[in-house]
């Protein structure tokens, strides 16, 4: 064990490197307590690959050859990507997939904000498509949820109600809004699964927050540690205000384009 690289978990003693968001034995959320810290992300960039000969070397595809990622190689990341969009009912935009396989993202923002829809099909998808990978999702919203209350009768109750189930269930959240009157920081903090995983855009800002909230989470994963990254998205009618649809669909393909670095992606 290398006690510089690794603390134990306050809740149960297992050891976890530094950067864990969770304890790899009772699951516990770490907050940057008993020395964890929350992972920075490092500038979004093509991942450099090793050596040939070296631990962790995979074969290369060659730009010469046809069809798809071929079955005998392994990707550099084991990763999967699914778009949600959510207004006043949630809908997915793309299954599970890798990420060079989504297609080009588009936005059609029409309606109010149901942000519980939202968490609450991620974790369905998860659970009907892929149980076997870890959850992580990059929620993006507008404004606190105006849908969605249910039985709960308030749509920011039933938000950090589905918020909290997932998480219960192994999921990670990271949350991202865009600063406005109508957007409270603190309900994005109850929502993150940490307090590093929750940030603030503003116009122009979006494509690099998005890059460094999926960063975040991609690299607290084991290299081959298979997981499914669900960007979790408000497609309500504010998104049509300014530069904001442009500017997250810009925010969308950068990250996937990211991904499919990481994944290996096809040449």
């Amino acid at each position: 064990m290398n006690t510089q690289l690794e603390c134990p978990c306050q809740a149960c003693g297992q050891y976890n490197h530094v950067h864990a968001f969770q304890c790899s034995n009772c699951r516990t959320i770490f907050d940057g307590s008993g020395g964890h810290s929350v992972p920075k992300s490092q500038p979004a960039s093509s991942p450099a690959l090793p050596a040939k000969g070296t631990p962790g070397w995979l074969p290369q595809r060659r730009s010469d050859q046809g069809g798809r990622h071929p079955a005998h190689t392994c990707p550099i990341r084991d990763i999967v990507a699914a778009l949600i969009t959510f207004n006043n009912r949630a809908r997915i935009w793309a299954p599970p997939s890798r990420p060079w396989d989504i297609e080009p993202f588009t936005l059609r923002p029409d309606g109010s904000t149901n942000e519980a829809a939202g968490l609450q099909l991620a974790q369905e998808l998860w659970q009907d498509s892929c149980p076997e990978r870890s959850l992580d999702v990059v929620l993006f919203g507008d404004g606190e949820p105006t849908a969605g209350g249910g039985l709960l009768g308030s749509p920011v109750k039933a938000a950090l109600k589905a918020a909290e189930k997932l998480k219960e269930q192994g999921g990670r959240i990271a949350a991202i809004g865009f600063e406005g009157p109508s957007m409270d920081p603190a309900h994005l903090r109850l929502l993150a699964s940490s307090p590093g995983l929750m940030w603030m855009a503003r116009e122009g800002t979006l494509e690099s927050i998005f890059r460094e909230a999926s960063s975040s989470m991609t690299e607290s994963r084991t290299q081959h540690e298979p997981s499914l990254l669900a960007f979790v998205i408000d497609s309500s009618g504010s998104m049509d205000e300014d530069n904001k649809r442009p500017e997250l669909e810009r925010a969308v393909k950068s990250c996937l384009s990211y991904l499919g670095q990481l994944c290996g992606a096809p040449r």
